[in-house]
């Protein structure tokens, strides 16, 4: 599936600047609250800090959010990165729900239930609320990807929706990191492993990627590869605008 006309190419999103004032905005609205947690690679957020509620930030590393309902295929989702906040969804899938460190990773949680896990404060309480919905907006996005989306949109989406949410400016080309396994990627996609190869093997036929090693790839153009989704405008809106992280007075 693909798209033409002026709107398919992939502009530019705001720059990394944003991202990380939203990161340490965040750590301080979580600085001497509640609890630390640090995480190995495949190592998993403890049951009993989800169950305790409350919000979570991601300030290090890449986690998924991974749940696997009762005799089904575990299924990604969402991945979280640094400025990252959610409410706790344990509620939701109360066994089965994890937040799973990808890479080593540094998680602040904030216990509570409703608002009391929320900060005091009009600044902090304005960029949780942001962040909040930039996730929603995110699982909107991946419900839109998996549920109408061939598996050529699909895969041309994530990497461009992973390439701005890393908040640098996309040029023609550009070097995007992989820290998350095939195997991650297809569960979130909702397709197999070699499914996934083959289509990362047709990108690079026609020239869109370029695989550097198993955790990078070079996407060689960027508004060749925007024309293979037609939700490229969507993406946009949603990934190149990160929450404004707002000064405190």
């Amino acid at each position: 599936m693909t798209n033409s006309g002026p709107d398919s190419g992939v502009q530019k999103p705001r720059g990394s600047q944003f991202f990380l004032a939203n990161t340490q905005a965040v750590a301080r609205a979580f600085d001497g609250c509640g609890e630390v947690v640090t995480l190995r690679p495949q190592q998993r957020l403890p049951r009993a800090t989800i169950q305790n509620g409350g919000l979570f930030a991601i300030r290090e590393g890449l986690l998924a959010l991974d749940v696997i309902p009762p005799g089904g295929h575990r299924q990604i989702l969402d991945f979280l990165m640094p400025g990252d906040v959610v409410p706790a969804p344990g509620f939701v899938f109360p066994q089965s729900f994890s937040i799973r460190a990808i890479t080593p990773s540094i998680v602040m949680c904030r216990p509570g239930n409703g608002a009391s896990a929320w900060p005091t404060g009009e600044v902090h309480i304005d960029l949780f609320l942001a962040q909040c919905y930039s996730q929603l907006a995110r699982r909107n996005i991946h419900q839109i990807m998996i549920g109408q989306l061939d598996t050529e949109s699909r895969v041309a989406s994530f990497l461009l929706s992973l390439a701005m949410r890393r908040g640098e400016s996309l040029g023609a080309t550009h070097m995007l990191e992989l820290p998350m396994s095939r195997d991650d990627i297809a569960d979130y996609l909702a397709i197999n492993h070699d499914t996934l190869s083959r289509m990362m093997m047709r990108f690079e036929t026609l020239g869109l990627v370029r695989r550097i090693n198993r955790h990078a790839v070079h996407l060689t153009d960027i508004e060749g590869l925007g024309r293979h989704t037609p939700i490229g405008p969507l993406l946009l809106a949603v990934f190149a605008r990160p929450a404004c992280a707002p000064t405190p007075s």
